[in-house]
């Protein structure tokens, strides 16, 4: 979500023609996930930029490298994720459900899928080695909602392979998507030794 990096009075500028933006697919609000409609309304939207080369100049990003070393590296991350499931989805599977999830007491999940009546939680972490508290919000959601409706759980890292964090729990490269019923595999960049860009639209 890269509006929370962008200096305020750039914040108010984007809010302000948010639904401009929305109307010309600049921007993507994702929803709040909740079993009740009423409550999914309730609550704010996540706004991203489906054009992340638009983000990184509002942040005053001008090249791949100065991206990945700043501080709002994992935001655009986590826009990357988010936005290549909205693609996915867009063109290849149009009744997928894409929301987010976050409890009162604050505990998120990134990203939440929805299909064929069962949730794939997705948490976007710019890290190799996903730690203990980077999970926190995938345990609390399988609590919350039972361990049946979650049917897999990922944590999206810039990999070139994937491995169980914990037993449900699987980090994945976050270069890819594929349909819910497949297992990920290696990202098909990375099998050059070549590192993707964040700066791609």
């Amino acid at each position: 979500m890269i509006k929370q990096a962008v200096d305020p009075a750039a914040t108010k500028a984007v809010i302000d023609v948010v639904p401009d933006l929305q109307a010309s697919n600049q921007v993507f609000m994702l929803e709040p996930y909740h079993r009740s409609l009423n409550k999914r309304n309730s609550k704010t939207p996540k706004l991203y930029f489906t054009d992340s080369g638009l983000a990184a100049y509002l942040v005053g990003v001008a090249s791949a490298d100065a991206l990945w070393s700043s501080r709002e590296a994992g935001a655009f991350w986590e826009n990357h994720v988010v936005c290549r499931w909205l693609r996915r989805r867009d063109w290849h599977e149009p009744s997928l459900g894409l929301w987010y999830w976050r409890d009162q007491g604050g505990n998120e999940v990134d990203l939440m899928l929805e299909g064929d009546r069962k949730l794939v939680a997705v948490e976007c972490k710019l890290k190799e080695k996903p730690q203990e508290k980077d999970i926190q919000g995938i345990r609390k959601l399988k609590k919350f909602y039972g361990q049946d409706e979650v049917a897999k759980s990922y944590v999206d890292i810039p990999t070139d392979s994937s491995f169980d964090v914990e037993p449900g729990i699987t980090a994945v490269s976050g270069w890819e998507v594929w349909p819910l019923e497949a297992r990920p595999g290696p990202a098909k960049e990375w099998q050059n030794g070549v590192r993707p860009s964040l700066m791609k639209a």
